[in-house]
């Protein structure tokens, strides 16, 4: 590791499908509870509507650091992957 970085910086990925509540409740969650330095990486799988703007709007504000934007529901595992 470089001698100038201090900490190391760990990516967050939440693949997210259905259930905004909940959804938007862990991130607020991580943001307000995790010490560690991270990025906090978004995969909406497919949500669209609603939901996908308010995700859109939380990536605007700088509470989600990466959001990705999937067509549709590919599943767990490939929205990890693209996260």
């Amino acid at each position: 590791m470089p001698k100038n970085v201090s900490c190391p910086l760990t990516n967050i990925t939440m693949p997210v499908y259905g259930r905004p509540e909940e959804t938007l409740a862990s991130i607020r969650s991580i943001r307000e509870n995790t010490g560690a330095r991270f990025i906090l990486t978004v995969v909406d799988n497919g949500n669209g509507g609603d939901f996908a703007k308010e995700l859109a709007r939380l990536a605007d504000h700088g509470v989600i650091d990466n959001l990705f934007v999937l067509d549709r529901n590919y599943g767990v595992s490939p929205a990890c992957n693209v996260g």
